[in-house]
């Protein structure tokens, strides 16, 4: 089964997805190349801290020749980016960074959404996905441990319910996430 590569503009860079089994993996040495990150330090960080979850996707490279990827999956992206400060990289780099951070997830999933809902025919795929990734998000905010993680995904969640034409604030169940977990930007229309 070969790898279908898919690479996206973001900001004047291009970041590459991997369809791995029918989800969204980023392929990870793009990414810190585009933040002028040193490839070995951020392996090592990547599988340290997610390495269950990283996976190395082989495909054939413009060559011919099977070349092996370090991919993570899309939704672990956030809690990556997070683990980077942008008062330790060089100042002309700091902006780039927290844009990574701030956007870059959400870019890159609706980027696999409208894909997957375009390539199955229905605009039903591409809502039902939404849906999915909803859940998955609202699991990971009540897990959170880190307040920078669970602002991530208060604020994917913010961008999905978006999409979905949903009222974030409005939705059953986060009343204890919320009252635990009081971040900028949440509630009270802040």
């Amino acid at each position: 089964m070969r790898t279908q590569l898919l690479p996206v503009e973001f900001h004047g860079d291009t970041v590459v997805l991997a369809d791995f089994e029918g989800q969204p993996y980023v392929v990870m040495r793009t990414v810190v190349a585009n933040l002028g990150l040193s490839w070995q330090p951020q392996h090592i960080k990547l599988m340290e801290k997610f390495g269950s979850t990283v996976t190395e996707i082989v495909t054939v490279a413009e060559d011919g020749k099977l070349r092996s990827m370090v991919c993570l999956p899309l939704r672990k992206l956030p809690a990556w980016l997070y683990t980077l400060q942008p008062n330790k990289v060089k100042p002309e780099l700091r902006d780039k960074m927290m844009r990574y951070q701030e956007e870059c997830e959400e870019a890159l999933y609706r980027h696999w959404t409208t894909d997957s809902a375009s390539s199955a025919g229905s605009a039903d795929t591409g809502k039902l996905a939404w849906i999915k990734e909803r859940n998955r998000v609202l699991a990971q905010l009540g897990d959170a441990k880190h307040p920078s993680i669970a602002r991530a995904m208060w604020q994917s969640l913010k961008r999905i319910d978006e999409a979905l034409g949903m009222d974030t604030a409005a939705a059953e169940g986060l009343a204890p996430i919320l009252q635990q977990k009081p971040l900028p930007g949440m509630g009270d229309g802040a």
